[in-house]
């Protein structure tokens, strides 16, 4: 998954989790990584390898509220999607960002 990131971009990586997939993406690919993280606890411990996370489920935030113009180069959603009830109606509403 990380290999197909280009290196430098802006990341929105849903479910961050505890940040494990963003401190790669920050140390080897030079990457600025926003999160989206359900878990509280487990934001908490991404907010050291993330510029920036958000407390809120993937599928129902609001995102320009919390994001305003921020775009991204990519958006990482591992181990999300297939929890999801309409994945893709989530992809078309990040299609934007």
């Amino acid at each position: 998954m990380v290999g197909l990131v280009p290196p430098a971009s802006r990341v929105l990586e849903l479910g961050c989790a505890t940040g494990c997939m963003s401190s790669v993406l920050k140390i080897r690919l030079g990457c600025s990584v926003t999160g989206v993280e359900l878990c509280a606890e487990a934001a908490e411990q991404a907010r050291a390898h993330c510029e920036r996370v958000i407390v809120g489920d993937a599928e129902t935030l609001a995102y320009e509220q919390f994001l305003g113009p921020l775009r991204f180069d990519a958006v990482v959603a591992a181990d999300v999607l297939e929890h999801l009830r309409q994945p893709g109606s989530l992809l078309g509403r990040l299609r934007p960002l």
